[in-house]
């Protein structure tokens, strides 16, 4: 079954200069809603349901749908996973940063599962294992959040994979906020 995202081996490590960067950091704070004909509006907020609300808002255009963004704006339910035994911590190791963003940009707007035959990732997002306040009944299939988007569960993963705590995950947003607005200031002449 499939049990992770994208393909294994990171190519080429690209640099801060020219490291891809997909959403603008004020994504991760806008307030979102979903808004449908003759129904109530729903608040996208930072849970399962809001995540599913954020994939399947036809009022919302131009959503993101890369994995850092998923990361980033839904930790709740939605976590990174880095394989310990070949990567260091993409939190704490700035090649590792940029060798996690390279993995992550090439699947950006692609379905994250990888099939049997393929290896696994060094870096992988997936559904946490506890969300919304209550365990996830979930633990061995991908979780489909949308026609387009499926997600293994955490368990599905062997166990050199170490999830980001909370704090690790606000210093990757950090991270990213400062590359993004480092690549997009103004040159002076």
């Amino acid at each position: 079954p499939p049990t992770g995202i994208g393909s294994g081996a990171a190519n080429a490590q690209p640099t801060g200069e020219s490291m891809k960067m997909p959403f603008p950091p004020d994504m991760l704070e806008r307030r979102l809603e979903k808004v449908a004909k003759e129904a109530p509006r729903v608040a996208i907020d930072n849970s399962m349901e809001g995540l599913r609300a954020y994939l399947s808002a036809l009022n919302i255009r131009n959503k993101s749908k890369h994995p850092l963004f998923l990361v980033l704006r839904f930790d709740a339910c939605v976590g990174l996973l880095y394989d310990s035994s070949r990567v260091p911590n993409p939190a704490e190791d700035d090649d590792a940063f940029y060798r996690m963003m390279a993995q992550l940009s090439r699947l950006d707007h692609k379905p994250f599962m990888a099939t049997a035959d393929e290896a696994l990732p060094e870096f992988a997002v997936a559904i946490k294992s506890s969300h919304d306040t209550q365990p996830c009944g979930l633990l061995d299939c991908p979780v489909p959040l949308s026609a387009q988007l499926q997600l293994p569960h955490t368990s599905s993963l062997p166990p050199a994979y170490k999830m980001l705590c909370d704090h690790q995950i606000k210093e990757l947003r950090k991270t990213y906020c400062r590359l993004y607005c480092a690549r997009h200031q103004p040159t002076m002449k």
